[in-house]
């Protein structure tokens, strides 16, 4: 009896060990996100919607992010302001 609780328990180690070194065998390196549509999908950059046309549309859509957003913006300097206005037009 002790020698089939020993081959049992040899044949679960060696199981136990092909299972973890398969896992290690198949781990892969994390890499970020190099395409063109991260972080801004490439055709929103590429549109011919005004800034003001964006905008109502992100209120439509993520009326969250939207608010976060203006909430953001008001809570800076009136040349801050001026300035992201600027820069989009």
């Amino acid at each position: 009896m002790s020698n089939r609780t020993s081959v049992k328990n040899l044949i679960r180690t060696g199981v136990a060990t092909c299972a973890v070194a398969a896992s290690l065998a198949g781990a892969g390196i994390a890499s970020a996100d190099a395409t063109d549509d991260y972080p801004i999908p490439n055709r929103i950059l590429r549109t011919p919607c005004t800034a003001e046309q964006i905008m109502a549309a992100a209120r439509d859509v993520e009326p969250v992010y939207y608010e976060r957003y203006m909430i953001d913006y008001n809570n800076k300097p009136v040349a801050d302001q001026q300035g992201a206005q600027d820069r989009i037009h």
